[in-house]
């Protein structure tokens, strides 16, 4: 019996990571989005974002903006659609409310001691929709599995809080 549930099991998980969509066909299908009116949307291909402690490196990043209030319930329901369709084993970090989606998927590249990253992001009050997809190091990973998401200015803004000094024991 233990073999026959195992077995059932295994063919369930095997099934759900095949009908998975790669990273890059998420990226690409929140690009492929339609633009509502008077919306626009900004491709950055091949850049590195730098902030002080956090570079994503080879970032492509399509920023979809100027919503209008009918627009956001479109995007925000095709975002988390997309989100539902990605790999639940590699989400790294998330957080949603009524108006904000936000997560993380990470995965390990086949470059060695890099990890490919998602970020999908859509503000409904700020009218925008983001997906940046890039690489960061194996130190950069665990950093994020150890972070904590914050929603800040009426749940409006996401910051992600990293330990930068640790305090205690082990």
């Amino acid at each position: 019996m233990k073999r026959i549930l195992f077995t059932l099991i295994v063919g369930l998980a095997a099934m759900l990571s095949a009908s998975a969509l790669t990273f890059q066909e998420a990226f690409d299908e929140v690009k492929a989005l339609p633009d509502g009116k008077g919306m626009t949307t900004e491709d950055v291909i091949n850049k590195t974002l730098k902030s002080v402690s956090f570079p994503i490196q080879n970032l492509a990043c399509c920023v979809k903006s100027g919503q209008s209030a009918e627009d956001t319930e479109y995007y925000g329901n095709s975002l988390f659609s997309i989100m539902d369709h990605i790999d639940p084993a590699t989400l790294v970090k998330a957080y949603g409310d009524d108006q904000v989606l936000f997560s993380i998927f990470a995965q390990e590249s086949q470059s060695k001691g890099q990890y490919d990253i998602l970020v999908l992001y859509d503000n409904a009050e700020k009218g925008f929709c983001v997906a940046m997809l890039g690489q960061i190091t194996a130190a950069q990973y665990q950093l994020l599995q150890q972070g904590c998401i914050i929603a800040y200015d009426k749940n409006t803004n996401i910051c992600l809080y990293i330990e930068a000094f640790g305090f205690g024991g082990d």
